[in-house]
């Protein structure tokens, strides 16, 4: 039979031009010949590039495909693991090796994992992870575990997982209304010591470029004041207790001193040493994160904890800071001092402090204040200021309250200050503004020397 019947001409799916023989069920690039021979010869096709025809096709075997692919690209291998199957199969599957292998979410793995109650699975993951250094662990997948997961499974999460803080798993675990962890967390302590350390790390390091800084200003760390006390406020009961009973805090953090000072609390900062405990009894050993020196130097009241006992009025707890806390004597600055007397001003039972300031430390206030609690005739803010001597100078101020008419103002002003040099403004304004008593009575304070020229 002529090897030509039968053929006929066809194109693939790429265009590409081919012979069928439906016959023999055989396919051809090109036409065959008349050559007995099996097989075809070699053609090129219209760019010259050779297409090599092997042996014609066996029935039943796939479609032969040519040796030459130049031009279109690598073929990705089919067998490739991230092409077969996904992270959502692998997870249906329970393949933790392909997750630990090829996935790029672990993390999201492992709360998938825990959806399907696989927490034996979720838990290997998580160990990996850990043990290579890539672990992320989330607040979901803490949540999900502390919902429906085992005791036993609970305790072995907050044992092997630094990146929640004991309130967090405390607050999950109230919340959630698993009382058998929040039994176990009371019973065991010991077995949680490290997330209390690492919280009471953790915190103080987010805030230590900052608080730690006795060149912060008095404007940041008021800002930043009423954001963090929340943050302070979470580990007060704990700390609390533990001063009352006389106890050593079982983790030392500044953020218990910062508290102390807060709530004027002198017990708690007499209990806390300004030192690092030993390393059996915090079982430093096997915390790594930070070294022990750095940790020595953290411990201790920040500047915010200062900040904070000023504007309650804890005279007592500022003494002890700068008495046991050298480096934070110096704060606030002296450019800062108008403002924070100024703070101190707004509450009157803050007198120790402002005597301290002013007279110790050397702080005053804008002669402008003075003017302004003047002009609204504030007598026990002028009082005040005038008894402390809060300014260099209050000759602005006489002028106002001579202006005013206000004699018992100018009287505060006059006895109370240093000695004041009355302007020609007011010998000017005074008269005409206040009565003949008025005028003879400030004759009589006013400086000698414009008494002529006011006559």
């Amino acid at each position: 039979m002529d090897t030509r019947v039968g053929w006929e001409h066809a194109r693939d799916s790429h265009g590409r031009v081919l012979y069928v023989n439906p016959l023999t069920r055989e396919i051809s690039w090109s036409l065959p010949t008349d050559d007995p021979q099996t097989g075809w010869q070699e053609t090129t096709d219209g760019d010259g590039r050779v297409v090599d025809h092997t042996a014609r096709r066996h029935p039943g075997r796939p479609d032969p495909k040519p040796s030459s692919y130049e031009g279109l690209g690598r073929v990705a291998d089919p067998l490739s693991p991230p092409l077969v199957h996904n992270s959502t199969v692998a997870v249906d599957r329970g393949w933790i090796y392909w997750l630990a292998r090829f996935s790029d979410q672990p993390c999201k793995d492992m709360e998938l994992l825990a959806e399907r109650s696989d927490f034996i699975g979720a838990f290997w993951l998580h160990d990996r992870l850990k043990r290579i250094g890539c672990l992320e662990c989330s607040k979901q997948f803490m949540y999900m575990t502390v919902e429906s997961a085992d005791l036993a499974q609970v305790t072995w999460h907050m044992r092997n997982c630094e990146i929640h803080s004991l309130q967090d798993w405390l607050y999950a675990a109230v919340w959630i209304g698993r009382v058998d962890v929040v039994d176990w967390i009371c019973r065991d302590k010991s077995s949680v010591n490290h997330l209390r350390v690492q919280s009471a790390r953790r915190g103080p390091r987010k805030r230590k470029s900052l608080f730690h800084s006795v060149d912060a200003s008095l404007v940041s760390i008021q800002e930043c004041f009423e954001s963090e006390l929340m943050e302070m406020e979470a580990e007060m009961n704990v700390n609390e207790e533990a001063a009352q009973k006389g106890a050593a805090f079982s983790a030392l953090s500044s953020i218990a001193v910062d508290l102390a000072a807060t709530h004027g609390n002198r017990h708690i900062l007499d209990c806390e040493p300004l030192h690092a405990a030993s390393t059996t009894s915090t079982g430093w050993e096997t915390l790594d994160p930070m070294s022990q020196d750095d940790y020595e130097v953290r411990v201790g009241c920040t500047v915010i904890g200062l900040y904070d006992a000023i504007i309650n009025g804890h005279f007592e707890i500022v003494q002890w800071i700068c008495d046991n806390q050298p480096v934070l004597s110096n704060w606030p600055k002296l450019e800062d001092g108008a403002q924070l007397l100024l703070k101190l001003l707004d509450k009157p039972t803050r007198k120790d402090m402002l005597e301290f300031f002013g007279r110790e430390r050397g702080m005053r206030l804008d002669p402008h204040d003075l003017e302004e609690a003047v002009r609204r005739q504030d007598v026990e803010r002028v009082r005040l200021i005038g008894e402390l001597d809060l300014v260099e100078s209050a000759s602005s101020a006489v002028d106002i309250a001579a202006v005013q008419g206000n004699y018992q103002l100018l009287q505060i002003l006059v006895r109370e200050g240093a000695p004041l040099e009355c302007t020609a403004q007011a010998m000017d304004g005074g008269p005409r503004e206040a009565t003949c008593e008025l005028s003879n009575s400030y004759m009589h304070l006013a400086h000698p020397a414009h008494v002529g020229r006011w006559i």
